[in-house]
């Protein structure tokens, strides 16, 4: 009995000492920069900033500075706006009407910056992974928080790969300021791995394809709500909606109906800034650079902007598609852009032996593809599957690292809303040593 006694107090004591290990090994490292502000080149100067640690960190920072002013919306905010004196970016990657509402409830500031646009309301999602209601009520780091960040093996894992990257001085991964924003030079980086310019238009259009109309309406009603509550709490609203580049704005004119049913009801509740045709750098095109963000804070201080209200958004959404149809940059989203190393007016073969569909789906107005194409994967530059006017990248499925592996893919496609201007599907592939490869033509629109 009294070697048991033992095992179990042995036992209990090594559970101990490993738990105290792990705090103490989280709270100085810091892996999502909670603890400490000053950061060490060289060990823990890059903090993970995945989407659900970004969720744990801003609202306990939010908390030690106390901000007079605040910055909502999602990821073109986050990424891009500097904040004004003693102000706060809260920006979120893919934040939610209802995550922006509980914000709203719980914050002390007395100005909110919120930035909204048209994929926050057909996004399907009420909120995101790692969002929290309580840590937004509470006034100190929550006990579940706390044990998250400290005695999680998440925790453990994420202090040892910091360290790791840090030391080998593979800045790859983003980190924020204090004030909230994401540092440009590890914005390249992530931008750079994602590597395809219009990537997220062409995503967009799928999403409206994939919406539910009954979100779509709460996420107006928890608009709705945002403005209520700001104003029973006597905070100085301004909403604005980012800029996108002009082949993002050809995106929207694909659903122009809906992208105008949306400004018409969000100006019917309160008054917009449109900044969305707003010319400038981006990363991608949704996803505008520091450069645009420091003008658009230059503009709303100076007051240098227009307001799109119920009485004259009817002129608005008009010049807006006017401007569209006469811009130089004007390219339809589904066009290949000039990122792809290709131009189909030039010379490709037919080779459909090397092509195989192994499953194709229509719902809706969504294409869904799986097959292979018989070619090493290090051969393939690039694929897509073109329909009318509009191409959708083939994702690559090979994920076991092996190089000369036959390149499965996947996609999930848009058909136009006017089938007459499709009348087939094709693959095309860019390789390395075979020029422009094609399929044959398949999935015929019935008429």
């Amino acid at each position: 009995m009294f070697g048991w006694k033992n095992f179990y107090i042995t036992m209990l004591a090594t559970i101990l000492i490993l738990c105290i290990g792990s705090i103490l090994i989280n709270i100085l490292v810091d892996p999502y920069d909670i603890w400490r502000d000053e950061r060490s080149i060289g060990f823990n100067f890059c903090a993970i900033r995945s989407e659900n640690v970004e969720r744990l960190m801003k609202p306990i920072r939010v908390l030690e500075i106390d901000p007079e002013t605040i910055l909502l919306g999602n990821s073109k905010i986050d990424f891009a706006m500097n904040p004004i004196d003693n102000g706060y970016n809260f920006g979120l990657r893919n934040a939610q009407p209802f995550e922006i509402l509980k914000i709203v409830e719980t914050t002390h500031a007395r100005k909110i910056i919120l930035a909204i646009d048209f994929e926050m309301f057909i996004d399907r999602r009420e909120s995101m992974p790692g969002f929290d209601e309580n840590q937004l009520e509470s006034n100190h780091m929550t006990l579940g928080n706390f044990f998250r960040s400290t005695l999680s093996l998440d925790s453990l894992r994420d202090s040892l790969v910091t360290v790791q990257k840090n030391h080998r001085e593979q800045l790859d991964f983003p980190t924020i300021d204090r004030g909230g924003k994401y540092d440009d030079r590890f914005l390249a980086k992530l931008f750079e791995i994602e590597n395809d310019f219009y990537a997220t238009s062409r995503q967009m259009i799928i999403e409206v394809e994939k919406s539910d109309p009954k979100m779509f309406q709460k996420k107006i009603r928890e608009f709705e709500k945002i403005v209520e509550t700001c104003q029973s709490r006597g905070i100085d609203l301004q909403v604005l909606i980012p800029p996108v580049h002009s082949n993002h704005i050809e995106a929207y004119e694909f659903n122009r109906e809906l992208y105008e049913s949306w400004l018409k009801q969000i100006v019917a509740i309160h008054p917009v800034i449109d900044f969305v045709s707003l010319e400038g750098d981006f990363w991608n095109s949704t996803h505008m650079k520091t450069s645009i963000g420091d003008l658009i804070i230059d503009r709303l201080e100076s007051g240098n902007f227009e307001i799109v209200n119920s009485e004259n958004v009817e002129d608005h959404l008009k010049n807006l598609w006017k401007n569209l149809e006469h811009s130089n940059q004007m390219k339809f989203v589904g066009r290949f852009n000039s990122d792809l190393p290709i131009e189909l007016d030039g010379d490709f073969l037919i080779t459909p032996e090397i092509f195989s569909i192994n499953w194709i789906e229509s719902n809706q107005n969504i294409l869904s593809i799986r097959g292979q194409i018989d070619l090493p994967r290090s051969e393939v530059i690039v694929s897509f599957v073109k329909l009318g006017r509009f191409y959708s990248r083939l994702t690559n499925l090979n994920l076991d690292g092996e190089i000369d592996s036959s390149y499965n893919f996947f996609t999930e496609a848009i058909l136009s809303s006017d089938q007459s201007k499709i009348s087939s599907a094709q693959i095309f592939c860019v390789t390395k040593s075979h020029g422009i490869l094609a399929s044959e033509e398949f999935w015929e629109v019935k008429k």
